[in-house]
């Protein structure tokens, strides 16, 4: 073999190389700048959704408040058709929060455990 071809050879297989490089940085550049697209596209969604759950909220907090303000039959039915609306991994959540009193507290104070 020849200097000259172990030379040519050489700089074919460096070429190779870089040629292989170029293509796969455009193609994870290419990727990349997907993903970040997508997820832009999801932060505004979900922006937006967030708003509109929130203005859904300010709206139906005054019905939600009253009813439970009132207590009675009206804030019990409202208490167990949520329940019924839950998630099942919801239920034991809703279901086993209790008030308890710490020692030494004034009377009528309660904090919720």
């Amino acid at each position: 073999m020849e200097v000259a071809d172990i030379h040519q050879e050489y700089r074919a297989l460096h070429e190779q190389i870089l040629v292989e490089f170029q293509d796969q940085s455009r193609h994870y550049a290419v990727l990349a700048a997907g993903f970040t697209l997508e997820q832009i596209a999801y932060a505004f969604v979900g922006g937006i959704l967030l708003k509109r759950a929130l203005v859904l909220v300010e709206v139906a907090a005054p019905t939600i408040a009253s009813i439970l303000s009132r207590g009675g039959k009206g804030a019990v039915s409202w208490f167990r058709t949520l329940l019924v609306r839950a998630a099942p991994e919801e239920h034991y959540t809703c279901t086993s929060t209790k008030v308890s009193v710490p020692s030494g507290a004034p009377p009528g104070m309660s904090r919720i455990v």
